[in-house]
């Protein structure tokens, strides 16, 4: 598989992301990869290299990427222990409605702003 950094202009600034695809040529279906509330780390990308292994084209934007680069969470955690709810907070992830949706608008806006991205590496069936 081929992982590459890519960046998607939104109205908001550039979000970062990868593309991750086969690695034979050509144009592959694509998906749309919206990770968990942890962002992008290596158990995304394990199962996003899985479906490029299946010959999809993934894009998984850094939908956090007002507030943060990957990794969002660069210590070991556990759910609910307060270092981690603090972080959470911190970013705005949770309690900040405004930027919650924000980010649904990077699914639209930042794929239509993209388009010639999505030309170039994924097919289109019908």
């Amino acid at each position: 598989m081929i992982e590459q950094p890519i960046e998607i202009q939104t109205p908001d600034g550039v979000a970062g992301g990868l593309l991750i695809q086969p690695e034979k040529e050509g144009r592959w279906p694509g998906v749309l990869y919206m990770t968990d509330i942890f962002g992008i780390r290596e158990a995304s990308r394990s199962m996003a290299g899985r479906l490029s292994a299946e010959g999809y084209a993934v894009l998984m934007p850094n939908i956090f990427y007002r507030s943060a680069k990957p990794p969002i969470f660069n210590f070991p955690f556990t759910r609910g222990d307060e270092r981690f709810m603090n972080r959470l907070h911190e970013k705005g992830y949770i309690g900040n409605p405004k930027s919650k949706a924000k980010s649904v608008s990077l699914t639209v806006e930042g794929a239509r702003l993209s388009e010639a991205l999505f030309k170039k590496h994924f097919g289109v069936s019908s």
